[in-house]
């Protein structure tokens, strides 16, 4: 049996990166099997069967009995390494091994080497070793382990030009290709707007409604935008939706401030149809480290195929895109540029914008992007 593993460390409850690739290789018939290799964590079940040929297997762990603390995350995931390693070493064979983080390269490494003519691929989410959480020494480990094992690699995927660059430069290496975290969708549906926020929270129609989608972390620039919607009218809408850890702090601000409203995050699929009852997407980025500042983000091609326009943070490949495609506007990492944009734009400056938007919907989608992807492990395998 032909089998491909793809290890992740978390207990992959909706990681869609990694079902869209999975969902890709499959089609290929490459493989046999496509395991996805999670934590456990007694809650979810252990096993899980995607389809025919994917399932998921979250690894069982004794140490979650153990009292909460640092502690138990660390021995937390040494009985998952040693677990992972020892099962894919040794009793299953792997023709294929894909890394999706720093955290579990060495995994896969030892899992390639246990197993004669098994392939690693790098298939990274982020600038690795570039993430601002990655401090002192704990970065410096990131950084020596992702510099001795890189190159027993034998493809990185990445997930925006300019990071690509940066593992070309860094290591002097010529195995890595670009797949943008492009969603999904079915192209031949007519995008239909909707009028879904301004029914919800009776927003009156002379308004221009602003969306903040996704996860509430920081560095994202939520207290930025928060800041300018705080000393704005009901002309200026703005939403939340989604779910994290400024979520209280939001909340507190759309209690007392009648401009400002919170809602649950939705299912991917049902994203556009949410997202395109607002004028205008936000995507404020804060120039935090070197993994925000070459992100190319799901959120800026989640609102073009919704068919609004964004107003991002003005960075290499997030710029690139939006010249490509003039389906919105650019501005410097601050309170002042972002305002400025921000009370510039009126109805007619943004229905340009969203026509360009719902054009550049036509051109891009994980069919497209999966390409460069599949041509990869098409010679790989051939």
């Amino acid at each position: 049996m032909r089998r491909n593993i793809h290890i992740t460390p978390s207990r992959f409850h909706n990681a869609s990166r990694i079902l869209k690739e999975t969902n890709s290789i499959s089609s290929l018939n490459i493989f046999d099997e496509i395991l996805i290799v999670a934590l456990g964590d007694g809650n979810l079940p252990e096993h899980e069967k995607i389809d025919s040929k994917r399932s998921v297997w979250r690894v069982p762990l004794h140490t979650f009995g153990l009292k909460e603390g640092k502690f138990r995350g660390y021995l937390r995931y040494l009985e998952w390494m040693i677990k992972v390693t020892w099962y894919f070493g040794f009793r299953k064979k792997v023709a294929m091994v894909n890394s999706h983080s720093i955290m579990d390269l060495h995994i896969a490494f030892l899992i390639k080497l246990l197993n004669r003519k098994c392939k690693l691929i790098y298939d990274t989410h982020e600038l690795e070793t570039e993430r601002h959480y990655f401090k002192g020494l704990d970065r410096a480990i990131m950084k020596f382990l992702e510099r001795i094992l890189i190159r027993s690699v034998d493809h990185i995927f990445v997930v925006s030009e300019s990071i690509a660059e940066w593992y070309r430069k860094t290591y002097r290496l010529e195995n890595v290709t670009t797949v943008r975290n492009i969603p999904s969708f079915d192209r031949s549906v007519k995008l239909e707007r909707s009028t879904i926020f301004r029914d919800k929270f009776n927003i009156p129609e002379n308004s221009i409604v602003f969306l903040f989608q996704g996860a509430f972390s920081y560095g994202r620039g939520i207290e930025i935008i928060l800041n300018i919607f705080k000393k704005l009218s009901m002309d200026h809408v703005l939403i939340f939706m989604g779910f994290g850890l400024l979520q209280e702090k939001i909340k507190e601000i759309s209690e007392t401030h009648s401009n400002v409203f919170l809602m649950q995050a939705v299912p991917p699929s049902e994203v556009p149809k949410y997202a395109s009852s607002a004028d205008v997407g936000l995507l404020p980025y804060e120039n935090t480290c070197l993994n925000h500042y070459y992100c190319s983000p799901n959120k800026l091609f989640e609102y073009a195929i919704s068919g609004i326009p964004v107003l991002a943070s003005n960075f290499p490949d997030i710029s690139r895109f939006l010249d490509k495609y003039d389906c919105g506007w650019k501005a410097e990492v601050n309170e002042e540029a972002f305002r400025d944009v921000i009370q510039s734009l009126n109805k007619e400056d943004i229905k340009k914008k969203q026509l360009r938007a719902t054009d550049t919907r036509e051109l891009i989608g994980w069919d497209l992007e999966e390409q460069n992807l599949l041509s990869v492990y098409s010679k790989m395998f051939n």
